[in-house]
């Protein structure tokens, strides 16, 4: 996160808000269309999200729904067009100011189970010009136990495959930690790989297809987990000196959002299955069923009211560190983190309204261009959790409100505070504070939290 962006925000006020198609005549045919500003990005990139071509005419609702799917790539801080009068017709001219190729920046990573990391990171935000991402951090947790776990992460994707319509993902992971909840050390690796398949250009449904293997090195001090419940756990699987755990999974999207960054209107619908080790090898033997629904109201002028729910049932043997856990800025804000809030299986859901002071403003640092935005959240927080597929679920809310700001790269910082325990009456009532980052219906995804 770059700390400059922070600064631009408290000294720029919010943008006036104008009509995008204003001035283009919509009753003359288009003779040209051309690109200013594409110093980094191949023509190609651009040119695969245009619906206006040569000898059609302008039309505002598509040019809206190009602007869309080019702000969705992330690689522009603003997206704008004009035209010009050419004979018999007019010559469209889109005009981009694109974000830096190379960044290098202080990496802050925020999860309920590690607390805040620092450290440093380096971003290739549009390699050669194709709209692939590749990102390199280094990181070690500052508050509240300093030093106690060191990660480093490569991160790329795109959302195409060359010029084939398939977005992918891919992540690898290094930890090494002393493991807060299950208090054991870690020394871990994490892969994973995904790809999206958009199945027809008539309706938005994509085939999901995910892959990833995680190994743990033997902890031979602590190797049982004990929560607090009387109850204790293996949290290791294998006879030899590490756990390994492939994944394989498949499933289906439907994503009608607006946009990717900060939507406004539109739902993501998500239902995927995966097996995790038995016949793909490793001592775990485990499945998910997971769906994921999240739902972008528009309410009071550009303000959205989101309803979200994500559910993850996993029956099977797997070691403790495959274990949910609730509680914190990316599961259940407002608490903190309790090792006896561990399950099998959840439910977390969030109702929550979005004030937006504005949603995309543009500034410059020592050349380098950026964008931000501000909002108000107010919201509430649920989550049940099942430890056995009989056990009784426990229920847990809150309720929670705070700024969000908005930025590249990482969607959002969010510092909400409020109270919990609300099922106890007013002498069991907690306040609570979190701050993270991205959005949470994207972070309650993370294995690690």
């Amino acid at each position: 996160m770059h700390i400059p962006l922070i600064i631009g925000l408290l000294l720029t006020s919010a943008p006036s808000q104008q009509d995008p198609c204003e001035g283009v005549p919509t009753d003359r045919a288009i003779t040209s269309v051309e690109y200013v500003g594409l110093d980094l990005t191949q023509d190609w990139v651009v040119g695969q999200y245009l619906k206006h071509g040569a000898g059609k005419t302008f039309d505002c609702k598509l040019w809206k729904t190009e602007k869309t799917a080019l702000e969705n790539l992330d690689i522009f801080t603003t997206i704008t067009l004009t035209h010009r009068d050419n004979p018999g017709g007019i010559a469209l001219i889109y005009h981009f100011v694109e974000l830096p190729s190379f960044v290098a920046f202080p990496a802050i990573k925020a999860t309920d189970q590690q607390g805040w990391a620092a450290g440093g990171g380096v971003a290739a935000l549009n390699i050669m010009g194709t709209d692939i991402r590749l990102d390199f951090y280094i990181r070690t947790t500052l508050v509240p136990d300093p030093f106690s776990a060191t990660e480093f992460m490569l991160y790329s994707e795109s959302p195409t495959m060359g010029k084939l319509p398939i977005k992918w993902e891919l992540t690898a992971v290094h930890t090494n930690s002393i493991n807060p909840l299950l208090n054991y050390k870690e020394d871990s690796f994490y892969v994973e790989f995904s790809t999206l398949y958009r199945m027809t250009d008539a309706w938005p449904l994509k085939a999901l297809f995910r892959s990833s293997v995680y190994t743990v090195l033997k902890d031979p001090e602590h190797d049982v987990f004990e929560p607090g419940d009387g109850t204790s756990h293996e949290i290791f699987l294998s006879e030899g000196m590490q756990d390994w755990v492939p994944r394989l999974g498949f499933g289906l999207v439907l994503d009608t959002r607006e946009k990717y960054f900060n939507p406004h209107y539109g739902q993501y619908y998500e239902l995927s299955f995966s097996q995790f080790g038995g016949l793909f090898g490793g001592p775990a033997n485990y499945q998910e069923l997971l769906g994921d629904i999240r739902f972008y109201i528009p309410a009071w002028g550009t303000d959205t009211f989101v309803i979200s729910a994500l559910g993850r049932y996993r029956p099977g043997q797997k070691g403790a560190y495959d274990y949910l856990h609730a509680g914190g800025a990316n599961t259940l804000r407002t608490y903190g983190l309790r090792p006896d809030l561990y399950a099998h299986h959840e439910v977390l859901t969030t109702l929550e309204y979005r004030w937006e002071f504005f949603e995309r403003s543009t500034f410059d640092v020592l050349g380098s261009h950026f964008y931000y935005g501000l909002q108000w959240v107010v919201g509430t927080d649920t989550a049940m959790q099942w430890r056995t597929a009989e056990g009784k679920p426990v229920f847990l809310h809150s309720l929670y409100m705070g700024p969000h700001l908005l930025f590249p790269g990482i969607d959002r910082l969010r510092v909400e505070f409020g109270i919990n325990h609300l099922g106890h009456g007013l002498d069991g009532v907690a306040f609570g504070i979190n701050i993270g980052l991205f959005d949470k219906s994207f972070m309650q995804r993370q294995r690690i939290r």
